[in-house]
């Protein structure tokens, strides 16, 4: 339930609102948990492989449609700019 607070009956209001906070898998503060340690993870894993020298990419880079990093599709697109070459 999105709102409980718009319910009228309050005991029923404060037994929705008991069971959102104590659910251990769905509630908004687990779920915000779960987010934050998985971005610590993601950040970890991206320091030891960048330390390495190890190419990767990450969730939060978008594909071109040949299957590139859209950031190394922009940069080689601006190197090119005056200078065709084929891909």
């Amino acid at each position: 339930m999105k709102e409980p607070d718009a319910l009228q009956d309050e005991v029923l209001r404060q037994e929705i609102v008991d069971c959102i906070v104590g659910d251990l898998q769905y509630s908004p503060d687990m779920i915000l948990a779960k987010q934050l340690i998985g971005h610590e993870y993601e950040l970890r894993l991206r320091l030891h492989l960048s330390n390495r020298g190890i190419p990767f990419m990450g969730t939060h880079m978008t594909i071109t449609p040949a299957g590139r990093p859209l950031s190394l599709w922009l940069t080689r697109r601006s190197q090119t700019a005056f200078s065709p070459v084929d891909e």
